[in-house]
């Protein structure tokens, strides 16, 4: 958002009033209004303001233009110690204000930790937080993040602010390990492992950093580190922590020079230089490493990357409509999922399909004779009430706790030119899951290293997109792949893809 007058940028969360029918909901969005509003520190994201109309609830927030140290992690896949200690000094600077305002956060994670220009850390989102009424108060609602949560908080022993201080813990370990210290492929694991305190600390991390992640993650509340505790550990005080990283650290390892003979300006003034260096390096690795590449062509010839780059070059695909989020509630009501065109749907456990519209206002139901009805969301049948609800919910929870696959921005206008794309099948195997919508997209999503392929039609043409680990998509004619070949991590893909298309269609026993 863009304020006029002043070109300034701004963020703003947009609250569909159609998902506050619950007097609980709103309470929430008001909790969360007033606790933020009143919190003004450099390592909290400003509140500008909040209003409403007939349609939406809008909070104004502050531009983060770095996202969050979710997308720094996803780049780089494990940090540095020093930039450890960087982050969560800050972090720690943060959380020791909102104490001090009598606040507790209760769903610190990486996706909640934002970065603005200067690669400062921003604390986000508190529409979990909750106030603390009276010294000693125990709070016993159960929320947060899974793999964050403290084991006070999912045993409903009562928590306060040391949940807090679980999760600084649980983000220390993310951001040198690559991933959450009790994440595991099973909602269920994880909880036993967070209530019997079960997690491993790779080898590659020092002591000081392996003792006070121990200290962080006590499952006794009241022998956890205090927040002054945590700021003169040994981790901190013993080692370098950089005074600024540059913003090239959200893709690259920095260098560190360390001289204790020279002064801290000095150090800094040095580090500064190797970053620029680095960088330059590494652009000119890539441009010759690019030169190297080879296409694998039909699994027999390869071809050099400039003659492929002449015939068979990267095509644009706007009208490209795909998977960005789902949730697999299966066990008890079905698949969810959100498409590029903001559209939401369900495919229900007993196949019936529903989808909501992109402006959050009409209802698309296929039953299971595969009839279609259209209807308002203020006007839902009454037969379809608790599908509704549900619906309204998974959009909701997909919107608060879940991020966007990639960095696309298409499929944005198809909502009025194709009308309603249900999810026709979809399926797990061991290596990815696989969704088939109605318009014949095949998307696969790879467990692994969080690449996708989608395959889709485009006019008359065929068009396989690649959207790799850093959630950076290339699109291309499939015909073109065919003649000229592709990459290597792209090939073992399409071949994937077509084993699970054969199986879509043994699975339906039609054709796609």
């Amino acid at each position: 958002m863009t304020d006029l007058s002043t070109k300034e940028i701004f963020a703003g969360k947009i609250i569909s009033k159609i998902r506050l029918t619950k007097p609980r909901q709103k309470e929430k969005i008001l909790r969360e209004i007033d606790l933020h509003s009143g919190l003004h520190h450099p390592h909290i994201v400003d509140f500008h303001t909040s209003f409403e109309d007939e349609c939406n609830v809008y909070i104004i927030l502050e531009n983060c233009s770095r996202k969050s140290l979710v997308h720094v992690l996803r780049m780089r896949q494990t940090l540095t110690e020093p930039e450890v200690r960087y982050y969560i000094r800050q972090l720690v600077d943060g959380i020791r204000y909102i104490h001090s305002q009598h606040v507790i956060h209760r769903d610190l994670k990486l996706g909640n930790m934002l970065l603005n220009e200067r690669m400062h850390v921003k604390i986000a989102d508190f529409g979990l937080a909750t106030r603390v009424e009276f010294t000693g108060e125990k709070k016993m609602t159960v929320c947060g993040t899974p793999n964050y949560i403290a084991p006070e908080v999912l045993q409903k022993k009562g928590h306060s602010y040391e949940a807090d201080i679980w999760a600084i813990g649980c983000v220390m370990y993310a951001l040198l390990c690559g991933r959450p210290p009790f994440e595991t492929h099973s909602l269920k694991e994880t909880y036993i492992r967070i209530s019997t305190n079960r997690y491993q600390i790779p080898s590659h991390v020092t002591p000081n950093a392996r003792k006070l992640i121990t200290r962080l993650l006590n499952p006794v509340p009241q022998n956890r580190p205090s927040l002054s505790q945590i700021a003169t550990d040994d981790f901190f005080t013993l080692s370098f922590t950089p005074k600024y990283l540059p913003t090239s650290c959200c893709e690259v390892e920095p260098k560190f020079v360390i001289n204790k003979s020279k002064t801290d300006s000095e150090v800094h003034s040095k580090s500064k230089q190797i970053y620029n260096k680095e960088i330059q390096q590494q652009q000119q690795q890539q441009q010759q490493q690019q030169q190297q590449y080879y296409y694998v062509v039909d699994e027999r010839r390869a071809m050099n990357m400039d003659d492929l780059l002449a015939q068979s070059v990267e095509v644009p695909c706007l009208n490209l409509l795909w998977v960005t989020k789902w949730v697999d509630y299966s066990n008890k009501y079905g698949f969810g999922f959100q498409l590029s065109d903001l559209s939401v749907g369900i495919l229900f456990n007993d196949t019936t399909r529903m989808v909501l519209s992109s402006d959050g206002k009409t209802l698309t139901y296929n039953d299971l004779s595969n009839q279609t009805f259209v209807f308002s969301t203020t006007a839902s049948p009454i037969e379809q009430r608790k599908k509704v609800t549900l619906l309204l919910y998974f959009s909701q929870y997909m919107e608060e706790h879940l991020i966007h696959g990639a960095d696309l921005q298409l499929g944005q206008a198809l909502a009025k030119i194709r009308g309603n794309v249900f999810m026709k099948k979809w399926f797990r195997t061991d290596k990815a899951i696989v969704m088939h919508l109605s318009n014949g997209t095949l998307q696969v999503n790879f467990f692994d290293d969080h690449t996708k392929l989608i395959l889709s039609v485009d006019g008359q043409d065929y068009l396989a997109t690649y959207v790799d680990g850093c959630r950076q998509s290339t699109s291309y004619k499939i015909l073109s792949v065919t003649n000229f070949g592709c990459r290597n991590e792209i090939a073992e893909r399409l071949r994937y893809a077509r084993r699970m298309l054969e199986s879509v269609i043994n699975l339906g026993g039609e054709s796609v």
